[in-house]
């Protein structure tokens, strides 16, 4: 059977046996504290003082830069959070049974030809109205009214209303070549693979990932003031991850759609 090693990421220090447990690998980030249990994005060469900005992308940059070495020998690596596990079926309103019941601990013999695992397509839909004028704000709707009357939104509209359509122009100027009209173009589709979650086959996938997005993100942050950022616009870096790995994982290789559960640990178990 192929190796298979996921890495569970949460902002709070509880748990981790849980986590263990399902023979996932607790790590822990952003400002808390975390006991020996964890691995932690503070160690090693790090930008885990980013958080706020990079989410849990100050993680993928502890890998990329400390620990790939170690991973080269495992056959699949992937990532979940302490609210998002992979799981051999669609599960709603799951209980702690269904989820220990459904994890999935190996590789899905389904998913035997693909390269990458990735979480099955979420479609945006239709944004509220009052979403829209909270976050897009009166001045850019006069020059945008159709947004109010549209049933259904992009991904480049979504990223415009929450986060300021000069940032996603100046984001996609910043990017390769090669890659700058094919993501341009990607944005203009309604469903996206979600939550920055994925599992690669192998290290060298996952450190070829590396080197693209955070040559990107890393010109982003020094084109964008993010000091300035407030409110749901902080975390924007994130968000454009987000869709370029979606994008990225698809255009590069084949790829596997497997679903996810939402259950979140912090709130239904307490000091586990």
């Amino acid at each position: 059977m192929d190796s298979w090693k996921i890495f569970c990421l949460s902002i709070y220090n509880q748990n981790s046996k849980f986590f263990k447990e399902l023979n996932y690998t607790p790590v822990g980030l952003g400002n808390a504290d975390f006991n020996k249990d964890w691995i932690s994005d503070k160690r090693g060469i790090n930008i885990s003082n980013k958080n706020f900005y990079y989410g849990e992308y100050t993680f993928h940059y502890s890998i990329w830069k400390n620990h790939l070495e170690i991973l080269k020998d495992q056959s699949w690596i992937g990532f979940s959070t302490y609210r998002r596990f992979w799981t051999n079926k669609n599960i709603n309103n799951a209980s702690i049974e269904d989820l220990k019941n459904n994890i999935i601990t190996h590789p899905p013999k389904i998913c035997n030809d693909s390269e990458v695992i990735l979480v099955k397509k979420l479609t945006i839909g239709k944004i509220k109205r009052s979403k829209i004028i909270k976050n897009f704000g009166i001045k850019n709707l006069l020059l945008n009214f159709n947004f109010l009357l549209k049933n259904q939104h992009s991904l480049y509209e979504h990223f415009q209303i929450f986060h300021g359509s000069y940032h996603i122009n100046e984001a996609i100027k910043l990017l390769p070549n090669e890659d700058r009209n094919d993501f341009e173009e990607y944005l203009q589709n309604y469903c996206f693979n979600p939550f920055n979650l994925f599992i690669c086959r192998n290290s060298k996938i996952l450190e070829e990932y590396y080197k693209n997005i955070f040559s990107w993100l890393s010109k982003c942050e020094n084109k964008f003031d993010m000091t300035k950022l407030q409110g749901y616009q902080i975390r924007m870096l994130a968000f454009l991850a987000e869709y370029y790995l979606s994008y990225w994982f698809n255009k590069k290789f084949t790829v596997f759609e497997n679903p996810i559960v939402f259950f979140d640990t912090n709130q239904n178990i307490q000091d586990y």
